[in-house]
């Protein structure tokens, strides 16, 4: 061959080799979630239960760990909802947890299930020409259509919000034998500190063109611990799909009520004076920490590791601000002394902990003090792909966390709000009239009613808040009425536990954050008004 014919070969060899080696490394994505885990509930954050995974994770010359990560709601289906859209939740009516058809009388309208033209990050992934699969709880919407044809609660899985696969249950579920109660005869249940107790059935369902209603319960009973079945499945798909891009959410059950160990992680704990309660929620952590330790060893294994977006956060603070489980003085989840719990919007009910790893950008471990959310995520996986919305009009709550990851920047250019309000899902005609719940109501599945009891109205009610980077505005508002009855301005670089209310020191700042406040609280109601967004105002009245 000639020398110009040689020049065009391998012109032609590094085009397909250049053509190849970019189409494969393009940015993979999993992002893990978990439920009700505290910020205080990692070894690295001073908890109690071993994670040495998630410890290594953030230890990882190739992630950040963030110091300030946020859920972007209080409670599950809120934050779910932001994880996916980038969205305040409130903006689409899931203003609190997703109960479905578990309602009687229905009359929460259809505001509960996440709309489905929800712009997505699956979506977004889908846009860019990804696989995208669904692991675990969903709480965004039923399943299939209630009997009858009520269509107050519209179907709302994960494949009808941009996902290709996936394997998921409704709603929250026991962490162990999860569809035990799914097989007769009902026997060996791990029930743990629950004794005898024998759940109802709750099944994981997945896509079936040929079945009703195109989805089938999962077939086989699950034998012992959720985190490694659901890991299983992820790494049965992860086989198939690991040559090409693809992004993947993977929401773990542990460790929301009713959290569950197998024997084998109960034994960890044992002999330090534990009770049993303590003995599952430990052992529940650390049996999913392995799975993150497991998932980081597939991303590996595939050599894919460096390539991939892998991230951690938990979708509200823990469990329980009253006597805990079985007797116990307190629930077992901790905070690590921030204020408030999950339904709060004081930094334990929201600051949770937060960790990305990313080997082909983040090149240094970075520990950040920077304030991000679960509704960051949508902007920067649209931001890493260079796909728009399909909803180039709909608000979008998150900001871009891509030159945090690049450069590592200190300050965060949009501030982040929240509102939310505990009551019970099954609403009466008229609200109560006390100033926050104090007695129990009438729907038993409502996570509201069950562990609120006798709480202290400064962190439970119905508030709002408004973060700028140091500075944070809590409000109060009034059920009734909508509007703020009082404001207060914690600076968080030294006050992290919301001890020091200087409003009376910084008038300026608090008016310019309520004047913010507020007109992101009406930008809410637009949205919620439509005519091009949600139209959902008036499913849920004031409340939203």
């Amino acid at each position: 061959l000639d020398r110009k014919t040689m020049s065009t070969a391998k012109s032609v060899f590094a085009w397909l080799l250049c053509l190849f080696s970019c189409t494969f490394a393009h940015t993979n994505f999993v992002l893990m979630l978990a439920d009700d885990m505290g910020w205080g509930d990692t070894t690295y954050n001073g908890g109690v239960a071993h994670t040495p995974h998630l410890d290594a994770m953030s230890e990882s010359p190739h992630s950040m760990k963030f110091t300030r990560f946020y859920a972007g709601g209080p409670v599950c289906s809120p934050t779910r909802a932001t994880f996916l859209t980038g969205r305040n939740h409130n903006r689409d009516c899931i203003y609190t947890a997703n109960v479905g058809r578990h309602t009687a009388d229905f009359v929460i309208p259809e505001g509960m299930a996440l709309p489905t033209d929800s712009f997505t990050i699956a979506r977004a992934a889908r846009a860019a020409n990804y696989s995208t699969a669904h692991f675990g709880k969903w709480h965004l919407g039923d399943f299939k259509p209630l009997k009858g044809g009520n269509t107050k609660w519209p179907v709302s899985h994960p494949g009808k919000q941009g996902y290709e696969h996936w394997y998921a249950t409704e709603r929250s579920a026991p962490s162990c034998t999860i569809n035990c109660g799914c097989f007769l005869p009902i026997q060996n249940c791990i029930t743990g500190h629950y004794g005898g107790t024998n759940f109802s059935c709750t099944n994981y369902y997945m896509p079936n063109a040929t079945a009703p209603h195109g989805i089938s319960p999962e077939p086989r009973k699950e034998p012992g611990d959720d985190s490694l079945w659901l890991v299983n499945q992820f790494e049965d798909w992860l086989k198939e799909h690991h040559t090409k891009p693809f992004l993947v959410t993977i929401w773990f059950h542990a460790v929301h009520v009713q959290f569950l160990a197998t024997q084998h992680y109960r034994n960890m704990y044992a002999g330090h004076g534990y009770s049993s309660a303590q003995l599952d929620y430990y052992g529940d952590l650390t049996a999913m920490d392995v799975q993150v330790g497991r998932i980081r060893a597939l991303l590996k294994q595939y050599n894919i590791y460096n390539n991939t977006w892998l991230s951690f956060a938990s979708d509200n603070g823990p469990e329980g601000d009253n006597a805990g489980p079985n007797g116990d003085a307190k629930w077992p989840g901790s905070t690590n002394g921030l204020r408030g719990r999950k339904r709060s919007l004081c930094e334990g009910g929201i600051r949770v902990p937060g960790i990305i790893e990313w080997p082909e950008t983040i090149k240094n471990n970075t520990v950040t003090h920077y304030p991000a959310a679960t509704f960051d995520y949508l902007p920067t996986i649209m931001d890493i792909l260079g796909v728009n919305s399909s909803h180039p009009s709909w608000p979008i709550d998150g900001h871009t966390l891509l030159p945090l990851l690049k450069h590592n920047i200190s300050t965060r250019p949009k501030p982040m709000g929240w509102e939310y309000q505990v009551r019970p899902h099954h609403e009466p005609t008229s609200l109560p009239q006390t100033p926050w719940p104090t007695t129990s109501f009438d729907d038993p599945d409502s996570e509201d009613e069950q562990y609120i009891q006798g709480l202290s109205k400064d962190e439970y009610g119905h508030h709002a808040a408004w973060m700028d980077n140091k500075w944070k505005l809590y409000a109060d508002v009034d059920k009734k009425n909508d509007n703020i009855t009082a404001v207060y301005l914690y600076n968080l670089e030294h006050d992290k536990t919301e001890s020091h209310n200087v409003a009376d020191r910084h008038p300026t700042i608090v008016q310019k954050m309520r004047q913010e406040l507020d007109a992101w609280r009406a930008s809410v109601i637009v949205s919620q008004k439509g005519p091009n967004e949600s139209q959902c105002y008036g499913t849920c009245q004031h409340l939203c």
